[in-house]
């Protein structure tokens, strides 16, 4: 803050917590702080010192945050109303109109930021997060936001407070979705002139404003991306604002690698945030997305017949992981694949060579196979592509020389491919089905992972589920699991002599998790087709043991335990 301060400014106004709140005395003194703002527009003589009397006398008889918590309501009235439709707010005597709750929040806010910033940004980000959650309530009074409201919340992006900013991202998307496509593209509109200033600024500036721009940009860019998640019209209006065009220059900028990650971690919650839209989905898939991706990852390019290159040893990473969003994106919706995704398997194809020739240590490892995995996951020419190729089949399935970790990875990868998880929201609904193997291809799978490793895989996953490592235990099970679903394979694991043994084992699996995974085998048996095939006798035995429940423990007789 400027030395040099005005005799308003070095007015004490005491926020000390043990103060007490008088608030029919503090909405008295809110609205004679409005008319004297109002006076001192006009040139009123006697207005400024009028303010600083009232100003002092209301941090006499409210705290900011008391203070703040009558103004913020106010913000977001229509134009019509003074109060909130409220009992509650109409008790408290304050009768003002959004346009002068601003005014004051922002000569408060401007006086005295250390006391007030905060307590405002919070209270604008709680007051408009609790009407969006209770949209539908009964007489929810007309919400509104004014330019001005907008401007100011817009406006935090851009400050030096990380909270704030924040806070402010999350008001513009709460109120994004509490009033619905009008605001959508006023707010879009308004972060995405902030983004091109900014980034204007940059261009002219010297390096601590470029560090600066590189902040806010991200801000911003998160801001659009957090309202472009909330649906079709939302993400029409990142678009046609040229939001969409600024979060690929990011991407391709090679002067801020830092900024490069932040993009492609916007690219990958898009990908990965549901419910998902056509409008986000269709841009996803489009040429400019696929192409900077592909390029990153050593695909070069997007639809371009190329050998593979090298990986961007910084965001080649990043870049895979995303594609391999878009893969698991296109598993549940093979119509974006008609849409120009089918360039993406070939360019990711090409990926992936690429990337297994430049591995580097652990993290890329588990990188690689859980970009392998997603592209043969996607559909069955994605999978043929992986089965026939030895490079990339063999880096994503061989367990040889891997860490404990990366071996459960790599199992409970082939287990995901074979039977892959169903989306569900919080309801527990399925928002949408995933594209799921053949039977034919479910087995090639399993006896691949065996035929890489260089043992039977029914023999090779059952001594992975004894391992005395619980995390490559539950991996075995789940691939277990998987198998088992399909007939054909509850008909192979039991004609392993060791298998049914080991599916009514239950004292060697001593953890939770793995008792539950391991009972859901069972469950698996019972429920395959292969089920009809079985004696009478495994049958009784397979159903005793899912009556008896996961966590079940054989008692002994009193007079053995005592012995």
């Amino acid at each position: 803050r400027p030395q040099a301060r005005t005799a308003l400014d070095n007015m004490a106004l005491s926020s000390s917590d043990d103060r007490g709140s008088d608030t029919a005395a503090a909405a008295t003194l809110l609205v004679q702080i409005s008319s004297q703002l109002s006076a001192q527009q006009f040139g009123n003589a006697t207005a400024s010192s009028d303010l600083k009397k009232t100003l002092r006398s209301l941090g006499s008889v409210s705290s900011p945050p008391s203070t703040v918590a009558l103004i913020v309501p106010r913000l977001f009235l229509a134009p019509t109303a003074s109060s909130p439709v409220s009992s509650e707010n109409v008790a408290d005597g304050l009768s003002l109109g959004s346009s002068d709750a601003l005014s004051v929040l922002g000569v408060l806010v401007s006086i005295e930021p250390d006391a007030y910033l905060k307590p405002v940004s919070r209270a604008v980000r709680a007051h408009v997060e609790s009407l969006a959650s209770n949209a539908a309530g009964v007489g929810q009074r007309p919400v509104e936001a004014s330019d001005a409201v907008l401007g100011a919340v817009v406006a935090q992006l851009s400050g030096n407070d990380v909270e704030v900013s924040e806070n402010a991202e999350a008001t513009l998307t709460a109120l994004s979705r509490l009033v619905g496509p009008p605001l959508q593209d006023r707010a879009v509109r308004a972060v995405a002139v902030v983004w091109k200033d900014i980034a204007t600024a940059a261009e002219r500036g010297g390096p601590d404003e470029k560090r600066r721009a590189s902040t806010v940009t991200v801000r911003c860019a998160s801001a659009i991306v957090s309202m472009a998640l909330l649906g079709d019209a939302a993400m029409e209006s990142a678009t046609s604002n040229g939001a969409d065009q600024l979060l690929m220059g990011m991407v391709s900028d090679p002067s801020d690698p830092l900024l490069q990650v932040s993009a492609i971690d916007l690219l990958e919650r898009m990908a990965t945030t549901l419910p998902m839209y056509s409008n986000r989905a269709r841009w996803l898939f489009s040429h400019s997305v696929l192409h900077e991706l592909l390029v990153l990852a050593g695909g070069g390019g997007h639809g371009e017949e190329k050998v593979a290159a090298q990986p961007d040893p910084i965001l080649g990473g990043p870049a895979l992981h995303a594609l391999s969003s878009l893969c698991r994106l296109g598993q549940r919706d093979p119509a974006l694949f008609a849409m120009g995704g089918s360039e993406l398997l070939t360019g990711f194809h090409r990926s992936l060579h690429g990337f297994e020739e430049h591995l580097n240590g652990e993290l890329d490892k588990l990188a690689f196979v859980d970009a392998v995995s997603s592209f043969a996951a996607a559909s069955p020419d994605a999978a043929a592509c992986v089965l026939d190729d030895p490079v990339v089949r063999d880096g994503w399935m061989t367990m040889t020389v891997a860490q404990p970790k990366l071996k459960s990875v790599v199992i409970h990868s082939v287990a995901m491919t074979i039977d892959p998880p169903v989306e569900k929201d919080s309801s527990g609904d399925t928002i949408m089905d995933a594209y799921t193997p053949s039977n034919a291809l479910a087995m090639r799978l399993f006896n691949t992972l065996g035929n890489v490793n260089g043992h039977d895989p029914t023999e090779l996953v059952l001594s992975s589920a004894k391992s005395p490592l619980v995390e490559i235990r539950l991996g075995a099970y789940e691939l277990l699991r998987a198998i088992a679903k399909r007939g054909t394979g509850a008909q192979i694991l039991l004609s392993h002599e060791d298998f049914y043994d080991f599916l009514l084992e239950r004292e060697k699996e001593t953890t939770k998790e793995g008792k539950e995974a391991k009972f859901e085998i069972v469950r698996a048996v019972l429920q395959s087709d292969a089920r009809a095939l079985l004696a009478d006798s495994i049958v009784d035995a397979l159903e005793k043991h899912i009556d008896q429940g996961a966590h079940y423990i054989k008692t002994q007789p009193w007079e053995l335990a005592t012995e």
